[in-house]
């Protein structure tokens, strides 16, 4: 952005020093971290993991999240009256797809409502498994319900338990 602004406004070139001192005292003590997306294999594969190590909802909610492309605040937002299933949604469209109100209640990060569909024919282990959970639950209870620091830790668990140097 500074160079942007000095190429710019070419009086200011050379003129912004405060900035300047704060952009290389961050690249002083600030360091890069990589990170790989999480395939769908991998998602699956840490899901069961953590099913099998009684945490069933965060194992669901790894694979699920990956399947929508949700940051985890939406996943960790949803409740049952927020998914809509097929078969609830007569005449409006694609008969295959579960659909899933974001932002309902408390907006997301584009400051308005959104959805995003889950087609059953491409993740029927995913649907199937949905299915199963939002039986059990009123419509304003919460699909998963625990903080951003339970999963972010659940996650990091697996990955140490599976020896992973990878970070995702």
């Amino acid at each position: 952005m500074v160079a942007a602004v000095e190429y710019v406004f070419p009086r200011c070139r050379g003129k912004l020093v405060w900035a300047h001192t704060v952009l290389s005292a961050m690249s002083i003590n600030g360091s890069v971290s990589h990170s790989i997306p999480l395939s769908s294999g991998a998602a699956c594969f840490f899901g069961c993991h953590l099913a099998s190590r009684g945490r069933p909802r965060i194992g669901l909610a790894i694979p699920l999240q990956q399947a929508l492309g949700l940051r985890s605040s939406e996943l960790r937002g949803l409740t049952k009256g927020d998914v809509l299933l097929p078969e609830q949604r007569i005449g409006l469209g694609d008969s295959h797809s579960i659909m899933f109100r974001l932002g309902a209640r408390v907006g997301t990060k584009s400051k308005r409502e959104q959805y995003a569909l889950l087609d059953q024919r491409e993740f029927p282990h995913l649907a199937h498994v949905l299915r199963m959970l939002i039986e059990g639950l009123t419509d304003t209870e919460l699909l998963f319900p625990f903080s951003a620091d339970i999963y972010r830790k659940a996650f990091r668990r697996i990955q140490e338990l599976l020896n992973l140097p990878v970070v995702y």
